[in-house]
């Protein structure tokens, strides 16, 4: 697909930091995973990389550069799409880094609550909505506004999911009046809902941002 010529851009542009984030990750959940600092540590900083690097082409794209971009042969359907099908592969990359994070830690001969599978998969869910809603609003302001927006999404958003996250857990576990029976009773239905709902939605946008750059001129 012609898609894949604009993802593998995006994948060069990326390469990189995408490097360097993969190996400080590797060495950072394997540091906090032996010495027993806490796998959802590990897992939240991942989640934390992931929507940073998966935004990480809006903030590369310089204007000299896209101007050669947009001569490569391609309609706009494979450009939006391309940088999706980029998206989507850092969310697999980091997923995968947490499911190896999980791994070790089992092998170390640590013990998994019953839960953490659906916590998990609930915290994959938040990532793939939160690039969803970054990436539609970016193709709505155009590349030219952009660098001013992401500041706000390159350290401000991650943190609030990161700490929102961990005030939600703390609050849940210290308020003994909340009835949470049904929750942890459903907790894996509830979390694969999640996750098929935020990838359809993350596919379903993606045409939404195609109609928004016939529109517009994003570059």
């Amino acid at each position: 697909m012609e898609a894949f010529k604009f993802c593998k851009i995006d994948l060069i542009r990326s390469k990189s930091v995408i490097f360097l984030s993969t190996l400080l990750m590797v060495g950072f959940a394997t540091y906090f995973i032996v010495d027993e600092q806490g796998l959802g540590f590990v897992v939240g900083y991942l989640a934390v990389i992931a929507v940073i690097v998966a935004i990480l082409p809006f903030n590369l794209e310089q204007r000299y550069e896209s101007g050669f971009i947009d001569m490569l042969p391609g309609t706009t359907s494979q450009r939006v799409h391309g940088r999706y099908f980029y998206g989507a592969m850092m969310m697999v990359l980091c997923s995968l880094l947490g499911l190896g994070s999980l791994m070790l830690y089992i092998r170390l001969g640590n013990k998994l609550e019953d839960y953490f599978g659906a916590v998990y998969l609930a915290l994959v869910s938040v990532v793939i909505l939160a690039i969803t809603i970054e990436y539609v609003i970016f193709y709505a302001v155009g590349r030219g506004k952009i660098q001013k927006l992401l500041p706000i999404f390159q350290i401000l958003l991650p943190m609030v999911l990161l700490f929102g996250a961990a005030s939600i857990g703390e609050y849940l576990e210290t308020n003994t009046k909340i009835d949470l029976t049904w929750l942890l009773d459903n907790k894996y239905p509830i979390s694969i809902t999640a996750f098929l709902v935020t990838v359809l939605l993350y596919i379903v946008t993606s045409q939404v941002s195609i109609q928004i750059c016939k529109r517009r001129d994003y570059a």
